[in-house]
């Protein structure tokens, strides 16, 4: 927030190195935890491909949020 509201350049070119530096750590560190989970996998395909879901968030969301209206908690959907 300090770097999109102020006007010294120090902070902001400060800003743009950190922010380079800790997104390449970020990739080595998703690397190093798909590369761990792959090796270590009994089914290397099925454990490439849970990484490739991942990553690509096309895997389909198991767990069901329960809606709340005033105070009950809905699970089911009914159509009339």
């Amino acid at each position: 927030m300090l770097c999109i509201y102020t006007n010294n350049s120090k902070t902001k070119t400060h800003y743009k190195i950190y922010f380079k530096i800790l997104s390449k750590v970020l990739k080595v560190a998703k690397r190093q935890h798909f590369n761990n989970l792959i090796k270590h996998s009994k089914n290397k395909s099925k454990a490439v491909w849970s990484a490739v879901k991942a990553e690509t968030s096309n895997e389909a969301s198991k767990d069901k949020i329960p809606l709340t209206v005033k105070n009950k908690s809905i699970n089911t959907i009914t159509i009339w």
